[in-house]
């Protein structure tokens, strides 16, 4: 019996470290401008939550960081079926740009850039 249940709480275990980093990425700006602010939710709220910056820290123009999630909200995430996210850009300017329904568990990069009218853009892979 207690083999069963060391066996049991071994594939748990196993189990939610697969869940670790399931919608983690690496947000590369390539925009010509600085970010100050990105924020990122499940699609299906309808707020957005704290700054993934902390206050002091910018996203310089050619620079990259890894957005990671929190292990346990993101296997809550997980559990409850959050499968879209939505993800809120904000420059040096104060301009705001939102990208919707990002499937965050098939992306590991999303490159951000700037048309030539003065919309970012996000391309992923």
């Amino acid at each position: 019996m207690k083999k069963y249940i060391i066996v049991g709480l071994l594939i748990l275990f196993c189990s939610i470290g697969a869940f670790a980093q399931m919608f983690d990425f690496t947000l590369i700006n390539q925009t010509g401008r600085d970010i100050f602010d990105v924020y990122v939710s499940p699609s299906e709220d309808d707020e957005w939550y704290d700054s993934w910056f902390a206050d002091d820290y910018i996203l310089y123009d050619g620079d990259e960081a890894y957005m990671e999630f929190d292990e346990d909200y993101e296997l809550d995430l997980y559990i409850y079926g959050t499968e879209l996210f939505d993800m809120l850009v904000v420059d040096e300017n104060g301009d705001e740009f939102m990208f919707t329904e990002l499937m965050l568990e098939n992306i590991s990069k999303i490159v951000l850039t700037m048309d030539d009218g003065g919309t970012m853009r996000a391309t992923w892979r």
